[in-house]
């Protein structure tokens, strides 16, 4: 994607409205159990604009199939590429990668998208930077979502 294009669409959509304020989402669920790496869009472009991908170290697994032979079944095994993983550094094209193995939250996440606005961009004047606020769901939001309607 061309950096002057993405800078051009936050500074459009951060001073929309005169709010300036820049939400962003996650194209994935963010579900606490496996949360190694997100692509991060524009939340209120009414395309979704990607901006950047955050990872860590557990994004570095991979799985090895051996097959001993053909009388036996295939053994397949974890791993764990750490030498890539050594190599990568903070930021390279438009990837983040945290030196962790935690779980990514949404914290990290702010504080990627400020880095990627001040340094990547060049762009000193996107102060207000987070995720949407969260909407409640009413009684009856709720009651379609347990009855599947």
């Amino acid at each position: 994607m061309n950096i002057r294009k993405i800078n051009k669409t936050i500074n459009r959509v951060y001073h929309k409205n005169n709010i300036q304020h820049l939400y962003i989402e996650t194209m994935e669920v963010m579900d606490g159990v496996h949360d190694c790496s997100f692509d991060v869009c524009i939340a209120d472009d009414k395309d979704g604009m990607y901006l950047f991908t955050v990872q860590n170290y557990n994004a570095f697994i991979g799985f090895e199939i051996v097959l001993d032979s053909p009388f036996r079944p295939l053994i397949h095994f974890e791993t764990w590429d750490s030498i890539q993983a050594a190599c990568v550094p903070l930021y390279m094209d438009q990837t983040y990668t945290l030196k962790t193995f935690k779980n990514i939250t949404k914290k990290d996440i702010e504080a990627c998208a400020k880095h990627f606005c001040r340094k990547v961009l060049d762009n000193y004047w996107i102060w207000n930077i987070s995720f949407p606020p969260e909407k409640e769901l009413n009684k009856e939001s709720i009651e379609c979502i347990e009855h599947g309607k």
